[in-house]
């Protein structure tokens, strides 16, 4: 039998504040017939609830169903005191309950990295976050030790994990994210005690001998540090603070978007690229807002018809800051807490970074798009030459650049005006690819030999391996501000770029990062 345990944070002192006030009026407190319960304890029933199933539309005009057909559920939620915390138990939808704000975050995840045996994981649910977040969930059938799932330590977070617990006449499985669930048959006296073994679980740090990444990156959802946050971030903007940085999330548009819409209540402005200058020459008109997420974007084309729906401006927002020795990073919409050892070596492994000095390639001029500056560049100097737009057919897959520019001596150039996280994520992949097909296939060695005819020294030929210590793979971002490129990047970003610089240089192929300067 499955049950699923909550924990409320240390600030819920009584049963009532652990209730969501919204959903109370569908469930009843039931009366205890037993006094012989050795633990406070409280329950709640919602009993009988009935609902027409989802695919009745689906038949219900061509097929005589009648009007009676329900679904019906009932939802038990248990309220109990234990080592001076307080627990939920829950069966069937009865989290609905339960105060979210309320709920201690992770508590589930922690006590089953803290219970399970590292050998024997069967199912991991993570998070990316490199600079386009992906969600991903994989089942392994035989259970199996962490390294063998698709996981990334250093940047995805862990949000579900299951697997055999060390001690199975606790549980035979468990799974654990803000809540655990146990497989295991559960007297209702039994229920404190088990609640007493989640609890010394949560509190025990065991797990940093297995799992110690899981501290790295935690995503922040107690509503009341967001609202501190949010204040924080809102009152950064309003001091036109540098440090805040507005950037495109992943828009299909944004390559073709002529410009971009802000609106704020009759307020209206007219972007031709969403950046930290822009945004803050749009705001200083305004009398507010109270709420940066009252402030909507839209791209349109040449003609002014709008290319997509709104989104909110905060979807553009990156900011990092730190709170009573506590390191927070806004991105992707959302609140992020990177723990400062984690964050000291994301900084040193940055500094192994080669970075070209600036003078490698000339200035982006204002307004200038990528295509143009690459044809410029191969147009005024003749070391460059330009493959952007002049893809490569992969078998069996998509065309892909090559990169945009090719020296005579090897520098395969990747160019990005740094628009935000998502662009990035093209670029860094982008040389990812290269390099494979650099090593994997003669065609397409071929296909650059081809292209590049005036090129006579080239480290590779269309048959043989290339001399990949003498090719350099090179991020080349166009950024307003100046000094270190890679300190001018977000630190998803940075954590990203760090994961490409990794595999492409396992390969053997050089990789460095140049900053190309922008027109002021």
């Amino acid at each position: 039998m499955k049950t699923t345990f909550y924990l409320l944070n240390e600030s819920t002192t009584n049963f009532n504040e652990a209730l969501n006030p919204d959903n109370l009026e569908l469930y009843e407190p039931l009366e205890r017939t037993n006094d012989n319960i050795p633990f406070e304890v409280s329950a709640f029933l919602q009993r009988n609830k009935s609902n027409a199933p989802e695919w009745l539309p689906f038949v219900r005009n061509f097929f005589d169903i009648g009007d009676d057909l329900l679904n019906t559920s009932n939802s038990l939620v248990i309220l109990l005191r234990v080592g001076g915390r307080i627990f939920a138990v829950v069966k069937g939808h009865g989290r609905a309950l339960i105060a979210k704000e309320r709920i201690e975050r992770g508590f589930g995840l922690k006590v089953v990295l803290n219970g399970i045996d590292p050998k024997s994981v069967r199912t991991v649910d993570t998070k990316s976050l490199d600079t386009k977040a992906k969600q991903r969930i994989e089942l392994i059938s035989k259970d199996s030790p962490l390294y063998e799932f698709d996981f990334d330590l250093d940047s995805d977070v862990l949000r579900v994990v299951s697997g055999v617990p060390l001690d199975q006449d606790f549980a035979s499985r468990f799974s654990g994210s803000d809540s655990v669930t146990l497989n295991k048959n559960i007297n209702f006296l039994e229920i404190a005690d088990v609640c007493e073994v989640l609890l010394e679980y949560f509190l025990d740090d065991a797990y940093q001998e297995n799992f110690s990444f899981v501290d790295n990156i935690l995503s922040i959802s107690d509503p009341l540090l967001v609202n501190i946050l949010n204040q924080k971030l809102t009152e950064a903007i309003a001091a036109r603070d540098p440090g805040v940085i507005f950037a495109y999330p992943d828009l299909d548009f944004y390559e073709t978007a002529e410009r971009y819409l802000l609106e704020y209540g009759q307020n209206r402005g007219r972007l031709a690229e969403v950046s930290t200058d822009t945004v803050y020459a749009f705001l200083a008109q305004l009398p507010g807002p109270d709420n940066l997420s009252d402030i909507r974007i839209r791209g349109v084309d040449q003609e002014g018809n709008t290319m997509s729906g709104y989104y909110s401006i905060d979807e553009f927002c990156v900011f990092e800051c730190v709170i009573d020795a506590h390191r927070y990073v806004f991105s992707f919409g959302q609140w992020f807490e990177v723990s400062n050892d984690y964050r000291q070596r994301i900084d040193t492994a940055l500094r192994n970074i080669n970075e070209i000095p600036t003078g490698l390639l000339p200035v982006l001029q204002a307004g200038q798009k990528e295509p143009g500056y690459n044809l410029m560049v191969a147009s005024v100097d003749g070391r460059f030459h330009t493959l952007d737009r002049n893809t490569f057919h992969v078998r069996g897959h998509s065309r892909v650049e090559v990169c945009d520019l090719i020296t005579q001596d090897a520098f395969f150039i990747c160019v990005k005006k740094y628009n935000g996280s998502s662009t990035l994520s093209h670029l860094f992949a982008q040389a990812l690819v290269s390099a494979e097909l650099l090593i994997d296939d003669e065609t397409y060695r071929h296909f650059i030999l081809q292209e590049c005819n005036n090129f006579e020294n080239l480290p590779f030929n269309r048959d043989s391996i290339p001399d990949r210590s003498k090719i350099t793979f090179v991020y080349a971002i166009a950024v307003e501000a100046s000094g270190p490129l890679v300190e001018r990047l977000p630190f998803f970003s940075q954590v990203t770029l760090l994961q490409y610089h990794k595999k492409i240089s396992r390969m053997g192929f050089r990789v460095a990062v140049c900053r190309i300067p922008v027109q002021s």
